[in-house]
C-alpha cells in the first residue's frame, strides 16, 4: 500500500455523521473547564454524483514524483500504459486525480516515461451535479493511529511535500512534537507535548544580534476540540457551507522582553502548524493547528521593554452558507469565556519607541488538496500584547533633558475566522471576521500625565 493511501485510511478510520445544526459543545462554568470527555469516533460522509465531463484518474498516485505548490505543477513517472489516462487529459479538463486533488488543466506537458500538468484552481462544483459531504474530526492527544507533520513558514524548511516530509518527519500525536530553527534572524522552538489529557505547548523566539536582543515565549495548555464541516451541492452550485472548529479550551502565558530591536531589519513574523491529512472520498485533504508569531518594534538605542500577561478563551467560531440565495459568507461564534489578565510591565528608554507582539494560537485551519496546499477556511484567538514607551523632554538650560518616561501596555485577546473558499467559489466580505474579543483599557506605569 503507497504511503498517501496509508496515512489517509489511517486517518479516515471511523467517521461520525455532522448534525447539520453543528451544535457547540462546551461544559462547565468560568473558572472550571469541566471533566475530560472521550472524543467521538471521527467519521466522513461523502455521497456525490459527478457531473459527466468529469476526468477521473486513479492509481497514480504512487507515481507522483513532485508536487511544486507555488505554481501548481504536478509531476508523474511512469511507463506509457502507467501514464495513458493522466497523458489524455487536455487542457481545460477538470480532473479528479485520485488521492492527489482536484484541478483544471493548465497545461500538460508528455515527455517519455513522465508527464507534468501544470494546474489551476477548481471549484467541487466544477465537478460535482449534486452531493453532500460532512466531516468531523477531532484533535485528541491520547490518539495512536493519528499522524501528522511538521509545516514551518511558506516554503522553509521541511515543507510538507509528498514523500519527503509527510513520511518522514510523520509522528504519533501522543508523542512530542518540537521544532527549532533560524526564521528572519531569530532563533525559534516549537514543543508540543501530551500532558495527560491536554496538550502543552511551548512558543518561543529569540533574537541576539550586536545590541539588539529579545525573547517572546508563549505557554500554555489546549484541550482536545473538533472541526466540524459540511458542504451541501444541487444542480452543479454549491448551496449550503459550514466550517466549524468547536470544544477549544486554551489558557496561555505571554511574555517578552527586548532591548533596541528596531535596529533589527524590518519586522519579524513566524508561521508554524501541524498538519493531519484526511480523505473527501478520492479528494485529499487536510487541517491542521498551528501558530503565529509576529513581532513589531520600533526600540531604538538605549530602550528596553517588558511585559507580561495571561489569556484564556474558550468556546467555538466558525464560518457558513445556508442557502443558495446568500450573497456571502457569514461567521457563527459561541463563547464561554474569553479574558486577559496584564500581570507585569517594564520599560527604559531615552526615545519614545515601542514593542507589539502577536501570538496566534491555535490556529486551525481546513484544506483541499495535498498538504501543503492553501487553507480554505480558518479560525484563530489572536493574543496581543503592545507595550509603548512615551518620553517627555524638556529644556533646562541649553540643553532638552528628560522629565518624564511613561510606560503604557495594552493586551488583547480576539477570535476571528477567514479563508480564501477556492474550491468552494465563495467570496468573503472582508478578509477577515472578528466574532469575539477581549480588549484591556491599557495600563500605565513610570510618569505619566
Amino acid at each position: 500500500m503507497n504511503w498517501l493511501k496509508t496515512l489517509l485510511l489511517r486517518s479516515s478510520l471511523s467517521w461520525l455523521i455532522v448534525a447539520a445544526s453543528l451544535v457547540f459543545g462546551a461544559c462547565g462554568s468560568d473558572d472550571d473547564p469541566g471533566p475530560y470527555i472521550a472524543s467521538d469516533p471521527d467519521k466522513i460522509e461523502f455521497d456525490v454524483d459527478w457531473k459527466p465531463e468529469t476526468k477521473m484518474v486513479t492509481g497514480l498516485v504512487n507515481h507522483l514524483t513532485n508536487a511544486d505548490f507555488t505554481t501548481n505543477t504536478y509531476t508523474f513517472g511512469g511507463t506509457a500504459e502507467e501514464l495513458q489516462d493522466l497523458a489524455a487529459l487536455a487542457v481545460g479538463d477538470i480532473a479528479v486525480v485520485d488521492d492527489v486533488g482536484l484541478f483544471k488543466i493548465e497545461e500538460i506537458t508528455v515527455s517519455g516515461d513522465q508527464v507534468v500538468i501544470k494546474t489551476a484552481d477548481a471549484q467541487l462544483s466544477d465537478a460535482i451535479q449534486d452531493g453532500t459531504i460532512e466531516w468531523d474530526l477531532g484533535f485528541d492527544p491520547l490518539r495512536t493511529d493519528r499522524f501528522i507533520g511538521i509545516q514551518v513558514g511558506a516554503l522553509e524548511p521541511m515543507r510538507l511535500y509528498p514523500r519527503k516530509a509527510v513520511v518522514n518527519s510523520a509522528i504519533g500525536i501522543v508523542e512530542k512534537v518540537e521544532w527549532s530553527g533560524s526564521w528572519g534572524g531569530f532563533n525559534v522552538k516549537i514543543t508540543m507535548a501530551p500532558a495527560g489529557e491536554n496538550i502543552d505547548f511551548t512558543i518561543s523566539a529569540s533574537y541576539d544580534v550586536g545590541k539588539a536582543k529579545g525573547k517572546i515565549v508563549g505557554k500554555g495548555t489546549i484541550r482536545g476540540y473538533r472541526t466540524s464541516g459540511l458542504v451541501l451541492l444541487e444542480n452543479g452550485t454549491t448551496t449550503n457551507f459550514r466550517f466549524v472548529a468547536r470544544g477549544i479550551d486554551v489558557d496561555m502565558d505571554l511574555e517578552f522582553g527586548a532591548v533596541e530591536l528596531g535596529m533589527m531589519d524590518g519586522n519579524f513574523s513566524f508561521p508554524a502548524k501541524i498538519v493531519l491529512p484526511f480523505a473527501l472520498g478520492p479528494i485529499p485533504a487536510w487541517y491542521s493547528m498551528g501558530s503565529v508569531i509576529e513581532v513589531q518594534s520600533t526600540l531604538k538605542a538605549e530602550t528596553s521593554a517588558l511585559a507580561k500577561a495571561h489569556l484564556k478563551f474558550r468556546g467555538a467560531a466558525g464560518i457558513r452558507k445556508d442557502t443558495a440565495e446568500d450573497s456571502g459568507l457569514m461567521p457563527m461564534a459561541n463563547i464561554d469565556n474569553i479574558d486577559v489578565e496584564f500581570i507585569k510591565g517594564e520599560s527604559v528608554a531615552t526615545l519614545t519607541s515601542g514593542l507589539g507582539v502577536l501570538i496566534q494560537f491555535p490556529r486551525i485551519e481546513v484544506g483541499l488538496g495535498l498538504p501543503g496546499t492553501g487553507a480554505e477556511s480558518y479560525m484563530t484567538v489572536k493574543n496581543e500584547v503592545v507595550a509603548n514607551t512615551n518620553v517627555k523632554y524638556e529644556a533646562a538650560g541649553p540643553y532638552p533633558v528628560i522629565t518624564g518616561t511613561c510606560l503604557e501596555v495594552g493586551v488583547n485577546l480576539g477570535v476571528y475566522v477567514g479563508g480564501a473558499f477556492k474550491a468552494l467559489g465563495f467570496t468573503l466580505a472582508s478578509k477577515e471576521f472578528q466574532v469575539g474579543a477581549k480588549i484591556n483599557p491599557k495600563k500605565r506605569f513610570g510618569k505619566c500625565e
